[in-house]
């Protein structure tokens, strides 16, 4: 069985000798109605070639009690340009129910025979007691591409004072040559600045040594890896290195997911580092093709028999230093995690 590995997989391959879940469980499974689906698949893909693309318009949804709330906006994509926001509610596409995958797309073709649709599309939303619509074109893109683009598009720099404040949303990482010279980049171009925000809320993705690298003076304090209790290697090394040594903000929620809640734990071992927002997700597993014939479903397999420095993060997830909520359902001003990361950033520098 070919697995697709998406957590977080450093220099050694891990194979989960655990069952799906513990006995008598029911195993989480996702399908190609899901947007996820899509998020997942792209992200274990071998090669470009194996990505799935879709027409989608560059946000996260969760359905609660039969309603999809916007979670999350793509930095750079329609949603986030045509102003939808998170807590929105997505009421019909065109006078139809909203669907996050087939609004856009044709449901016969799911998942690998979807075409690219660059038609306006008019979404109807309920944004508190208003309701209004927007024009929206999709774009047919897979979700790796659309999620490292959306992360190069989030830099921002601003002054508070005197001093300057960057600020960027890591949707998503992965250990591709590519992908860590465009997060050396991002670093590069922020490098300047007297403390940086980091968003890492409903991302997902690897880690890789070289993640860390770019932020810590050596690789003495990386975290320990114990997989059904065997260590794996850390190639440990104290050689002198270029790296950004002033303070950060990480923000992270309960999406976050994978190797990005253990890029916030790793993060959150430096003294200039302080973590809000709420607990992540506690999904360090990865998600496996179902073996019935002509299935497209994604079977999760937990990461039960995983240890980071000796603690268990499956169903756990990381706590953030400092909790601040910022519920879906309940309309606010303005975004509440990043004033608060803001103003503790600003209380560091």
């Amino acid at each position: 069985m070919n697995k697709l590995w998406l957590v977080f997989a450093l220099l050694a391959p891990i194979y989960w000798q655990s069952a799906i879940g513990q006995a008598g469980e029911q195993p989480t499974v996702i399908d190609a109605s899901e947007l996820n689906y899509y998020l997942y698949q792209s992200f274990a893909a071998a090669d470009t070639t194996e990505r799935l693309r879709l027409n989608h318009i560059g946000m996260q949804t969760e359905l609660l009690d039969g309603v999809y709330f916007v979670s999350s906006v793509l930095d750079g994509y329609p949603a986030h340009r045509a102003g939808i926001q998170r807590g929105d509610r997505l009421l019909t596409v065109n006078g139809i129910s909203f669907h996050p995958v087939f609004s856009f797309n044709n449901t016969v073709a799911a998942p690998a025979g979807f075409r690219a649709n660059p038609i306006s599309y008019d979404l109807e939303l309920s944004r508190g007691s208003d309701t209004q619509a927007v024009s929206v074109t999709p774009v047919f893109e897979n979700l790796y591409d659309s999620y490292r683009t959306s992360s190069f598009t989030s830099i921002q720099e601003f002054t508070v004072g005197n001093k300057i404040i960057g600020y960027v949303h890591l949707w998503s990482l992965s250990r591709s040559s590519n992908d860590l010279i465009q997060y050396q980049a991002i670093l590069n171009s922020l490098s300047h600045c007297d403390g940086i925000i980091v968003d890492i809320r409903d991302s997902f993705g690897f880690v890789a040594y070289e993640h860390f690298d770019a932020l810590f003076p050596s690789r003495s304090s990386y975290f320990q890896q114990t997989v059904n209790g065997q260590v794996q290697g850390i190639g440990r090394s104290n050689s002198p290195r270029n790296y950004y040594g002033k303070p950060l903000a990480v923000l992270q929620n309960n999406n976050t997911q994978g190797g990005m809640e253990l890029f916030s734990y790793q993060l959150s071992k430096l003294q200039r580092v302080i973590t809000l927002g709420d607990t992540t997700a506690g999904l360090l597993g990865d998600y496996i093709p179902s073996e019935q014939e002509a299935s497209t479903e994604l079977i999760y397999l937990p990461a039960v028999d995983t240890l980071i420095d000796g603690v268990q993060f499956e169903d756990e997830g990381r706590t953030p230093q400092e909790a601040v909520d910022y519920p879906i359902t309940r309309p606010s001003i303005g975004d509440p995690q990043y004033d608060a990361a803001l103003a503790a950033l600003v209380g560091i520098v």
